[in-house]
């Protein structure tokens, strides 16, 4: 009985941080989107300083949450977005529209490929 107890206990505990760290990464994930809109929407106007000041924010943002992800995340994924973020950066400072903007799109795309994989669905669990 007691092992009964002690499986079922670690199961509900598993669930819950599973929960906890999905729904996490959409928090941050909406965050991370708020950001790249905006600084595509200056980029794309030409507003170099604008989306220097924003990318500012989202990096700060990043660095602070990113701390947290690594704990349930692949380090490569994490790798990945944290690579271009920097990359990001050396665009928006030299004013290059065009791989700033195809940047942007790799952020968007590798942390949303992570959420994918974190979220609980029969594929992820198979």
């Amino acid at each position: 009985m007691k092992n009964l107890f002690y499986s079922l206990s670690l199961f509900i505990i598993m669930i819950c941080a599973i929960l906890f760290s999905t729904s996490f990464l959409i928090k941050t994930n909406d965050h991370l989107v708020e950001h790249i809109e905006t600084i595509k929407n200056y980029v794309e106007n030409d507003m170099w300083n604008e989306a220097s000041n924003e990318f500012d924010i989202l990096f700060d943002h990043w660095i602070k949450e990113s701390k947290l992800i690594a704990i349930f995340i692949n380090h490569n994924d994490l790798d990945n977005v944290t690579n271009e973020i920097y990359r990001l950066k050396e665009y928006i400072e030299i004013q290059e529209r065009g791989e700033s903007v195809a940047t942007l799109g790799s952020i968007y795309y590798n942390f949303n490929k992570i959420i994918n994989l974190e979220k609980i669905r029969l594929e992820n669990i198979l």
